[in-house]
């Protein structure tokens, strides 16, 4: 690609680099009274199986079992899963949280095909990112989904079903705040908790349990690709229906540190439901369909097709790969009541500062437009 078919001037006129959103403040998630009685329970919490009360608990069951495998298909599905149960459940913060991440992660899944990434990977490293990606995403969605939907049936009968949450293998930790959230309604709460459990849930199951020995997280490629931007969490949105999406959002440091990937999925939160682009980034959302390719936001310099007006190619992901079927053996609970130190998650939210990357974004992939002509010629 040639800097001259890029719109610069455009870009630049819309002052991508001096343009900033303002900070977000820190936001309290509970009240004392709510954190009291939520600790409570935590203390009291039984890791004991599951025991059906009646036939109806059982038909929950099997329909949220038999709905979570159909969509645990690939990245599309799920991401598309998400977003389409916050649409009918605006309260479930995570939801949308989710869908957006989702979303990166199928950008991450095709930017191993891209065509800027294709000297910087062997093609057994691309297969082993893409499974550490892939395995990452589906545990994680059949984890939360029948969380999300045992809620919607909860919504239903009009009573609390989180009793049932061990026959899904969900952490005990997770009890306890459903049911608070189901009397009162606090969107802020059920996602800090849902944001801990995932990412505590996936470095018990995935990253100790299929990569502790292999150090996946700790080889060259993965901090090559850390510094130079391939590990940010974007979030499209617009200041005017005539500009094209800006980029908010933050980057993944470390993210081999559970405590570091908590932290980030606060401050995501935080610029997606704090900041001022709520309803843009739903609009985007909404309007634009999943396909893993870049060009879902920027199609200026991003195309589905190869060698397509020498734009960055940027593939559509079920194009590049193949679906895979995972065994999800590892079920054991992150969560034990004698260590409450998780607990300290839930003080605040953080502020947040500097989490307009459309420039730094920008900069990135003109950078890789020149690197792949160099190594053309």
């Amino acid at each position: 690609m040639n800097f001259s078919s890029v719109p610069i001037l455009e870009l630049l006129q819309e002052k991508f680099s001096n343009w900033m959103l303002p900070s977000i403040k820190r936001k309290e998630i509970y009240s004392l009274k709510e954190k009291t009685r939520i600790f409570e329970q935590l203390e009291k919490t039984s890791l004991s199986p599951l025991l059906f009360t009646d036939q109806r608990e059982k038909e929950i069951v099997a329909l949220i079992t038999k709905e979570t495998n159909v969509n645990n298909k690939n990245n599309i599905t799920r991401t598309k899963a998400y977003y389409e149960f916050f649409t009918r459940n605006k309260e479930i913060h995570w939801s949308f949280l989710a869908h957006i991440v989702s979303r990166n992660g199928g950008y991450y899944m095709t930017d191993l095909k891209s065509s800027f990434l294709k000297e910087f990977l062997s093609e057994p490293q691309k297969n082993r990112y893409f499974l550490f990606l892939e395995r990452s995403n589906a545990y994680i969605f059949q984890d939360a989904y029948p969380q999300l939907l045992l809620y919607e049936h909860s919504k239903r009968t009009g009573k609390p079903l989180f009793h049932l949450l061990p026959a899904f293998h969900v952490s005990a930790f997770m009890k306890p705040f459903w049911n608070e959230f189901y009397s009162n309604n606090n969107s802020k709460g059920i996602t800090v908790a849902m944001i801990i459990n995932e990412q505590f849930m996936l470095e018990e199951r995935i990253i100790k349990g299929m990569y502790h020995s292999a150090s996946l997280l700790h080889e060259l490629p993965y901090k090559l690709q850390e510094n130079l931007g391939f590990t940010t969490i974007f979030i499209p949105f617009k200041v005017s229906k005539n500009y094209r999406y800006r980029l908010s959002g933050k980057t993944v440091k470390e993210f081999e540190k559970v405590k570091k990937r908590v932290e980030l999925g606060k401050e995501l939160y935080q610029i997606l439901f704090e900041g001022r682009y709520l309803s843009e980034t739903t609009k985007f959302a909404d309007s634009q369909p999943h396909t893993g390719s870049r060009s879902d936001y920027w199609d200026f310099l991003f195309s589905k097709m190869e060698n397509a007006d020498e734009k960055l190619f940027s593939p559509v992901l079920e194009s590049v790969w193949e679906d895979v079927k995972h065994s999800y053996t590892n079920k054991e609970d992150w969560f034990h009541p004698e260590d409450m130190d998780v607990l300290s998650f839930f003080d605040e939210l953080p502020k947040v500062t500097d989490y307009d990357l459309t420039f730094v974004a920008l900069r990135h992939y003109l950078l890789y437009s020149a690197l792949d002509n160099f190594s053309e010629t």
